[in-house]
């Protein structure tokens, strides 16, 4: 039988983003079992005999040095995005090379299939796979909770002002613990380094700090936290939220959402922004007092969207049955 050679491998980004995880459970949902727990950021350094079939999902990556991944991981690129800081070096040579072995690349932004094809790649717009939750998460039930995550403290302190929905609110972030710095001491911390080594040494010292709290949550309990997460939003009224793997998998578990961002252009964005109802943070603060939070709007595009998850299904069960 296939699985007497064959290992089932899962992606796990070690940070402080619960939204991190959430992808990581859209992958596991489809997998038989997990055999290896992969570092997302150390991709390079595996050595196996038995090939690892991987569902090669998500944001990539705080380390670009650390890629390509290992010859013993067969992958299945699909929701793959290259932030823009490490695209140069993700698309380099031998990086091409190896992402041309695997073509076609389903991709989880219009960015990131542009800067493939630029590359002569071939790819195409996958969606996100944590529009798939549902596949395993979705609950009928639903209660009259509006979640707000991490949401503008503005937008919360007026909403929390709102005496028609008073009692009805719960404030959760997809943060573990807080980050090791606020953001004002991470800027002092920036200024003391010598500016000619600034921008190499701050962006080893703060990736490092993040990875290095994040190594300390063991894999059961992100696992569990993120489940949980999954769970009040399958059961909300309506979320709020200002991230990208909240408001996603809302969508994907039938539970009203809109998206509230300061940047609604930012790259990771381009094509997944059709599926959810979103506004600008200085927008949504006009309209706070006029919006329905007893009849929120609809998630938009939905028989594009059963599509689109189709596929992404079909392709996973294809690759994983191979």
């Amino acid at each position: 039988m296939k699985d007497d050679y064959m290992l089932y491998g899962l992606i796990l980004a070690y940070t402080n983003n619960l939204g991190d995880d959430i992808q990581s459970l859209a992958a596991k949902q489809f997998l038989p079992r997990v055999d290896v727990i992969l570092d997302r950021d150390s991709l390079n350094k595996y050595e196996y005999t038995k090939e690892i079939k991987v569902i090669m999902n998500g944001w990539l990556t705080h380390k670009p040095k650390n890629w390509p991944p290992s010859s013993c991981i067969s992958p299945l690129f699909i929701s793959f995005h290259i932030t823009p800081k490490a695209a140069e070096k993700l698309l380099r040579h031998e990086s091409v090379s190896y992402l041309k072995k695997h073509e076609p690349i389903g991709c989880r932004d219009f960015y990131t299939k542009t800067l493939l094809e630029n590359k002569g790649l071939e790819a195409y717009f996958s969606g996100c796979l944590t529009l798939t939750l549902d596949y395993k998460y979705k609950s009928k039930k639903k209660g009259e909770k509006i979640l707000l995550v991490d949401v503008d403290k503005e937008i919360v302190d007026r909403i929390k002002r709102l005496p028609q929905i008073s009692g009805k609110i719960e404030i959760i972030t997809h943060r573990y613990s807080p980050p090791p710095f606020s953001r004002y001491g991470l800027k002092r911390l920036k200024k003391l380094l010598p500016e000619n080594m600034r921008n190499l040494l701050w962006k080893n010292i703060a990736i490092n700090m993040i990875l290095k709290k994040g190594k300390k949550i063991p894999v059961e309990e992100r696992f569990k936290r993120a489940e949980e997460q999954l769970q009040r939003i399958a059961t909300a009224k309506l979320v709020l939220t200002s991230r990208l793997h909240a408001a996603l998998p809302a969508v994907a578990l039938g539970t009203n959402v809109i998206f509230i961002h300061n940047n609604l252009k930012d790259p990771r964005f381009l094509g997944l922004l059709d599926y959810v109802n979103h506004h600008h943070i200085s927008k949504f603060k006009k309209i706070i007092n006029k919006f329905d939070f007893d009849n929120p709007p609809e998630n938009p595009n939905r028989d594009r969207l059963e599509k689109l998850k189709k596929q992404m299904i079909y392709n996973i069960r294809k690759f994983l049955e191979e």
